[in-house]
């Protein structure tokens, strides 16, 4: 068994979590400025002998130059989407993320979509 974090916001919704190896996740990355932020962006990550579980989270972020800026609620993604620069913010998806060092190189992956009770179960 793996715990995963489950926000609040999500209660009634749908989550999905994507189960992969580690060196198939895209990390959330800034836009690099130089250089030495392009290769710190290539050698980051997870190795691929980890499993990673990512939750995909109801919130989203922007990628700005040297900047990421996560889980962003609705009103303040919006603003900031309305800037009409040519280097402005990159809408991604932000995930909650669990790695799980396995030892061995792991191959394949999954996708599950679970549906959230609308209430916390008691304990």
């Amino acid at each position: 068994m793996i715990p995963v974090l489950v926000p609040e916001s999500a209660a009634g919704e749908e989550i999905e979590l994507l189960v992969q190896p580690g060196n198939e996740v895209q990390i959330d990355q800034p836009k690099p400025e130089n250089f030495d932020d392009l290769i710190r962006a290539v050698q980051s990550g997870y190795p691929s002998t980890s499993l990673v579980i990512s939750t995909k989270l109801p919130a989203r972020g922007l990628k700005t130059l040297g900047q990421v800026v996560r889980s962003l609620p609705g009103s303040a993604f919006d603003a900031l989407q309305l800037t009409n620069q040519s280097d402005s913010a990159t809408p991604f998806t932000t995930y909650d993320r669990v790695a799980i060092p396995i030892g061995q190189v792991v191959i394949g992956s999954a996708q599950v979509k679970l549906k959230v009770r609308p209430t916390p179960r008691n304990r």
